[in-house]
């Protein structure tokens, strides 16, 4: 394992809701950080605290030691992770932490094998704050000993390391976990909106599920904003919506009928299109305001 203490360079590449707190955690670490991300201006922050810009994702790989990626979906990530390629000398170590299928997950780790280089799915669970705390867990697939070797830069940015098996394990993981999420999210909308036809007043019921062993933490800091009004992306609508499609996707290709997850993706689909740069938690109101429809 890595001595923690040890001065890395490191590349980031996709600077969203997750992979800014990522980078400035590594930044703050004392890493020597380069910095890429498709739309402009999202860096800089990062570049005035010392981080270095770069033009491309095949700049940002130059010279790293390992390469972070976390971008939306698995076109994004095909794209980036082969720039990174293109850039990437042998013995680069890529950690991809976006959610995609799993035989992206695969078709990657091949890719990176045939330039010399080793490629780890280690999507994430956990919010914006979790990224910023360092509190994130992360679920990784890909050869053992190279995820040993980053172990002190993934303690920088997780409280948990989930070491799930071969490429592809790490990306299973996070669909079964985000199914999890999706079905749970509906669920207490679905409370929610039962509750207040039978007349509950909505804050002392919402106070009531949240005070309740059977609500996850997830559930209750949704529930929260829900009382609240606040859906401050954490988790965007749009990136359930678009994880929804990933899950039934391998369900569909591993022969699993998920009747449960049907119905939640549908009640997503559905949800007017202003609330899908909401936090994903935005599906409580939305099933309220149609009788739990």
């Amino acid at each position: 394992m890595t001595d923690a203490s040890i001065r890395r360079r490191v590349a980031v590449t996709g600077l969203g809701l997750m992979g800014t707190p990522i980078a400035t955690r590594l930044l703050a670490a004392g890493h020597d950080l380069a910095v890429w991300n498709r739309t402009p201006g999202r860096d800089a922050a990062l570049v005035e605290a010392g981080a270095r810009r770069s033009p491309s994702p095949a700049e940002a790989a130059r010279g790293a030691e390992v390469v972070f990626v976390m971008v939306t979906d698995d076109a994004a990530a095909k794209a980036v992770v082969g720039g990174v390629l293109a850039g990437a000398a042998a013995g680069t170590v890529i950690i991809d932490m976006s959610t995609v299928l799993p035989d992206t997950s695969r078709a990657l780790a091949a890719a990176s094998e045939a330039k010399g280089c080793a490629y780890l799915d280690c999507p994430v669970s956990g919010s914006t704050e979790a990224a910023a705390k360092g509190a994130l867990v992360v679920f990784a697939g890909g050869d053992a000993a190279a995820l040993d070797g980053v172990r002190d830069l993934l303690a920088v940015v997780a409280g948990a390391v989930n070491a799930m098996g071969p490429s592809g394990a790490g990306t299973a993981t996070k669909l079964a976990v985000n199914a999890l999420l999706g079905m749970g999210l509906q669920a207490a909308a679905e409370a929610v909106s039962l509750g207040r036809a039978l007349g509950l007043e909505r804050t002392r019921l919402i106070d009531a599920l949240a005070s309740t062993a059977v609500v996850s933490a997830s559930q209750k800091r949704r529930l929260e904003a829900a009382r609240a009004g606040s859906y401050a992306p954490g988790f965007t609508l749009a990136n359930m919506v678009k994880d929804f499609g990933l899950i039934e996707s391998a369900a569909a290709a591993a022969g699993v009928t998920l009747p449960a997850l049907a119905a939640s993706a549908a009640s997503a689909r559905a949800a007017p299109k202003d609330a899908l740069g909401s936090d994903a938690g935005v599906i409580i109101p939305t099933v309220e305001a149609r009788g739990g429809k």
